[in-house]
């Protein structure tokens, strides 16, 4: 569990740092990173004048609130709300792993666009007005649980490195068990554990190592 945990070093206390580039400004920067303002930029780095940058500086890019709120809107429209907290930190989990594995944050993760790759995404997201969608579940029963979930980085320590998790038989998502936990068509898969409602497991590490071409 304590290993599962390290995996958060990046995401709401480590900050982000982004290094500056010919022609950038301060807003400029600011703009690359939702949620996140002049302002925060140069009070996390400690900056007086916002004109007085140079190429090459690295500057802390400090974790938006907007991302937390994403991450935690995604849990429950992931089904957190259908199937309650226990759930929801199931996700956690996934995403975690899917984070360590991928080298992408937990908000790339959580907004990830599949781009014709399926497996890798997961956002609730796809095709939907984000802002829309973030102020519906805000208003939802299980919205507090879902940010202390996210900002305690609470994982269901079963599901140890699982990076998938499907619903078994046909569903709106799957006519049949998905190529990648089929062991027939993917020799990597190892199924983690099953609660009855959903499989978990992982699929090959590297990311995707062993998919069928």
């Amino acid at each position: 569990m304590k290993l599962l945990l390290e995996k958060w070093n990046n995401f709401l206390n480590e900050q982000k740092t982004y290094t500056i580039q010919s022609g950038d400004t301060l807003g400029g920067i600011a703009s690359k990173f939702p949620g996140v303002s002049m302002a925060d930029i140069q009070n996390a780095n400690g900056l007086k004048d916002p004109g007085k940058i140079q190429v090459g500086q690295k500057l802390k890019i400090p974790t938006s609130s907007i991302e937390n709120e994403y991450v935690a809107a995604t849990l429950l429209g992931e089904g957190g709300s259908e199937h309650g907290v226990g759930m929801m930190k199931k996700i956690m989990t996934i995403m975690a792993n899917r984070s360590s594995n991928t080298g992408m944050s937990i908000y790339e993760i959580a907004s990830f666009r599949s781009r014709g790759r399926g497996v890798l995404a997961f956002s609730y997201w796809r095709g939907k007005d984000v802002a829309k969608e973030i102020t519906k579940w805000s208003k939802h029963s299980l919205w507090n649980k879902a940010m202390e979930i996210v900002k305690n980085k609470t994982t269901d320590p079963v599901l140890k490195d699982a990076t998938y998790y499907f619903i078994p038989g046909p569903t709106a998502y799957y006519k049949e068990m998905p190529s990648w936990a089929d062991p027939k068509k993917n020799s990597c898969w190892e199924e983690i554990h099953n609660d009855g409602l959903h499989i978990y497991g992982k699929a090959g590490k590297p990311w995707d190592n062993c998919l069928p071409k």
